[in-house]
C-alpha cells in the first residue's frame, strides 16, 4: 500500500510539472494541445492564459473550427500560441442570431443584427414574436425570449481575479442558458435581477422574470443556484425554484413533463407547391410533476431550431404543431409543457418532417426531367434505382418512389398529377389507385400547355454540295428566321444567306459549247414555310418556298483566252427538309433545295453563267 501510494504521489506530481511547463511554454512558444473529454476553447484560454477573454487567439490559431460554441472532440490536437503580454480588449459578448424585431442600446437604440459587438451597460432587448441570441466570451450561450430586455455586464468585475464569471441583468422576460463545461476553472456565469441572483453551471437552464418582478429558475441539465433575501437554494436538473420580490427562494419542485408524440411523424410528404404540416402530441403517460396550463410550441428548419417557423404559447386544449403551406425543405418539432405557476418544462424529444417536391422540364419526344427538392431526397420509378433527378415518359403511367437518407419514403403516381411541376399531397395509396380518364384528360392538357412553343428566333448554320453548270459546287449557308406556332406546326419566315463555288470544270455555255469554267455563286433568298407537328415531336419535316437574288462571278476559257463574267440574277426556289430535334429549340438539320434564276444585268463582256441549280444542305440549328 505504501508503495501504490508513493507512485500516486509521483504521478500527480509529474502531472502538475507538465501542465506547469506547458503554461511557461505557452508564454513563450506555440504549444500544440490535446482536447480532452469536457474542454472548451474558454476553458482552454482560462487554463494557459490565465483569462478567457484570450479565447479568440485559440480562434484565430485553429481556422475552421465554426462559429461558437465549438464542439471540441477529444483527440483533437490544438495550436495555442504565446500568450500576449497584454489582456485582449473587445467586446464582451455577441449577437449571433436575431429574429425579427431586435433592439440594442449601446447606449443609443440600434436595430441588433448578428454579430453586433455587446460591451458592459449594453442592453438587448426583444419584442413580441421575436428572439435573439446572446454569446459570452466564455461560450455561455443565452437565448431570448419574446419581450425581453437584458444588460450586458460581461466579465469585468471578475477581472481582477483573472476569471471568466459572465454576468448580465434579466429586466423582464425570458432567457435559457446553456453553458459549457468548465472543468472547475474559472468562475461562474450569473444572472442577476430585481427579486434574485441566480449562478448557472454547466448544462442548461432558464430564467425568467414576469410583470411582478417574480424570478424564476427551471433547470433543464446539471444544476444552479437561486439566491434572494440572503438565502441560496440549489436546484436540480428538472426542478424549479421562484423568489418574489422581498422574499426567500421557495424549495424546489418538479417542472411538468414533456409531452410525447401522439402519432407519427408526417415523414416524407411529396406536394406541388406547398403542403399543411401538423404533428400531434399528448400529455405524458404518466406524469411526475404538474398538469400543463398550457404548451410552448416550436417549428423549425433546422435541428438547433434557430430558424424558426412557430414558436408560440397554446392553451392545454392543443394537441397539435401546425404549420401551414409548408414549402420544401425539412423541418423540425417540439413542444414543452408550462404549468399554472409559469414553469416551464423540458422539451419533448424532437420529431422530423420532410416536404419534397418534384419539378418536371419537358424534353422533346414525350419525355420529362424530374428534379426533386431538397437535397438529401432521392427517387425513382418503377422501383428503379433513386436519385436526385430522373427522366419519365409522359406518356406512360409511371409510379415514382423517394425516400430520404434516414429511410422516410412516400409514393405517388405520377399518371394522377400535372406534369409542368408535379406533385401531391398522396402518399401509398395514391400508388395503387387506377389513373381515372378525367385525370388523365387533365394531365395531358397541362403536358400540353407546358410544353406549348412559343414565337421564337431561329439560327441555321450549314454546309452545302450543290450541282451548278453541270459542275459540282461547295459552300455554306446561314440563315435566321421567325418560327410562329400554330395547331399544326410552325409558321417558318425568314432570310437566308449563301455562298457557293465551283471549281475548274468544263461546263456547256449557249453559243460557246463545252468550255472550261471556274465560278463562285453569292447572294440570298427569303423563305417562306411551314415545319409540321407539335414541338415535342423528335423529328420535324419542313418545306420552303422563296425569291432568290444571287450574284455571279467566273472565269470562262482555255488558258490565255479565258475571259471573266460577272452578273446579277434573280429567280425562285423550294427547299424540303427534315430536322432531328436534340433538344426542344436545337436540331439536326438536312434538306434538299433547288432554285431557277435568270440573268438581270451584266457587268462584263464574258458569257452569262447560269445560277440555276440544286443543293444538300446538312446543319446545325438552335433557337431561343
Amino acid at each position: 500500500m505504501r508503495s501504490l501510494s508513493r507512485w500516486a504521489l509521483v504521478a500527480a506530481l509529474s502531472s502538475s510539472l507538465s501542465l506547469a511547463q506547458s503554461e511557461a511554454r505557452a508564454d513563450t512558444a506555440d504549444v500544440r494541445y490535446t482536447v480532452t473529454r469536457g474542454d472548451t476553447c474558454a476553458a482552454i484560454a482560462t487554463r494557459f492564459y490565465g483569462d478567457a477573454r484570450h479565447v479568440d487567439l485559440i480562434h484565430e490559431a485553429n481556422p475552421g473550427m465554426g462559429p461558437p460554441p465549438h464542439s471540441l472532440k477529444p483527440g483533437r490536437v490544438l495550436l495555442l500560441p504565446p500568450k500576449p503580454p497584454s489582456v485582449p480588449e473587445g467586446p464582451d459578448a455577441r449577437l449571433t442570431r436575431t429574429k425579427n424585431v431586435v433592439e440594442v442600446r449601446a447606449p443609443e437604440p440600434r436595430t441588433g443584427k448578428p454579430n453586433d459587438p455587446l460591451f458592459r451597460g449594453n442592453r438587448v432587448g426583444t419584442k413580441e414574436r421575436s428572439t435573439a441570441d446572446v454569446m459570452f466570451r466564455d461560450e455561455t450561450r443565452l437565448v431570448l425570449g419574446e419581450n425581453t430586455l437584458v444588460v450586458i455586464l460581461g466579465d469585468t468585475q471578475a477581472r481582477a481575479a483573472r476569471l471568466a464569471a459572465t454576468e448580465a441583468t434579466l429586466v423582464t422576460g425570458s432567457l435559457r442558458a446553456r453553458l459549457a463545461e468548465l472543468a472547475g476553472k474559472g468562475g461562474t456565469p450569473r444572472v442577476t435581477t430585481d427579486s434574485g441572483d441566480v449562478a448557472l453551471k454547466a448544462g442548461e437552464a432558464q430564467v425568467s422574470v414576469d410583470e411582478k418582478k417574480t424570478t424564476r429558475l427551471a433547470v433543464y441539465a446539471g444544476e444552479s443556484r437561486l439566491t434572494a433575501q440572503k438565502k441560496s437554494v440549489d436546484v436540480a436538473d428538472g426542478f424549479g425554484s421562484k423568489a418574489e420580490k422581498g422574499r426567500a427562494p421557495t424549495p424546489p419542485k418538479p417542472l411538468p413533463d414533456a409531452p410525447s408524440w401522439s402519432a407519427p411523424s408526417p415523414g416524407l410528404t411529396l406536394t406541388e407547391s406547398e403542403v399543411d404540416l401538423a404533428f400531434a402530441f399528448a400529455p405524458a403517460a404518466a406524469p411526475t410533476g404538474p398538469a400543463a396550463a398550457e404548451w410552448h410550441l416550436q417549428l423549425a428548419r433546422d435541428a438547433d431550431f434557430d430558424d424558426l417557423v412557430v414558436d408560440a404559447r397554446v392553451p392545454a386544449s392543443i394537441r397539435t404543431i401546425e404549420a401551414k403551406g409548408a414549402r420544401a425543405g425539412r423541418y423540425f418539432a417540439r413542444a414543452s409543457a408550462i404549468d399554472d405557476d409559469r414553469f416551464e418544462g423540458k422539451w419533448s424529444t424532437v420529431a422530423s418532417a420532410v416536404v419534397a417536391s418534384l419539378e418536371g422540364t419537358p424534353l422533346p419526344g414525350g419525355r420529362t426531367r424530374m428534379t426533386v427538392t431538397p437535397a438529401g431526397v432521392a427517387c425513382g420509378i418503377d422501383g428503379a434505382e433513386r436519385q436526385a433527378a430522373f427522366e419519365i415518359d409522359r406518356r406512360t403511367a409511371r409510379v415514382v418512389t423517394c425516400e430520404t437518407a434516414a429511410g422516410e419514403r412516400a409514393t405517388l403516381a405520377l399518371a394522377q398529377l400535372p406534369l409542368g411541376r408535379v406533385g401531391a399531397a398522396e402518399t401509398e395509396r395514391a400508388a395503387n389507385a387506377q389513373p381515372r380518364p378525367a385525370a388523365e384528360h387533365a394531365e395531358r392538357r397541362a403536358d400540353r400547355a407546358a410544353s406549348a412553343p412559343e414565337t421564337h428566333l431561329e439560327l441555321t448554320a450549314a454546309w452545302r454540295v450543290a450541282r451548278v453548270l453541270e459542275q459540282a459546287a461547295v459552300g455554306a449557308s446561314l440563315g435566321v428566321r421567325v418560327a410562329i406556332p400554330t395547331r399544326a406546326g410552325e409558321v417558318l419566315l425568314g432570310a437566308e444567306g449563301l455562298f457557293e463555288a465551283a471549281p475548274p470544270g468544263t461546263s456547256e455555255i449557249n453559243g460557246l459549247g463545252d468550255v472550261r469554267v471556274r465560278a463562285d455563286y453569292f447572294g440570298a433568298w427569303l423563305p417562306l414555310g411551314f415545319r409540321l407537328g407539335p414541338a415535342t415531336s423528335r423529328l420535324a419535316p419542313y418545306v420552303l418556298v422563296g425569291p432568290h437574288l444571287l450574284g455571279t462571278r467566273g472565269r470562262v476559257g482555255p488558258g490565255s483566252a479565258e475571259v471573266s463574267s460577272r452578273s446579277i440574277t434573280a429567280g425562285a426556289g423550294a427547299a424540303a427538309g427534315l430536322e432531328l430535334r436534340l433538344e426542344r429549340r436545337s436540331a439536326l438539320v438536312f434538306e434538299l433545295s433547288g432554285r431557277y434564276m435568270v440573268e438581270i444585268e451584266g457587268t462584263t463582256k464574258g458569257p452569262a453563267l447560269d445560277a440555276s441549280g440544286a443543293a444538300f444542305s446538312f446543319g446545325y440549328r438552335f433557337g431561343w
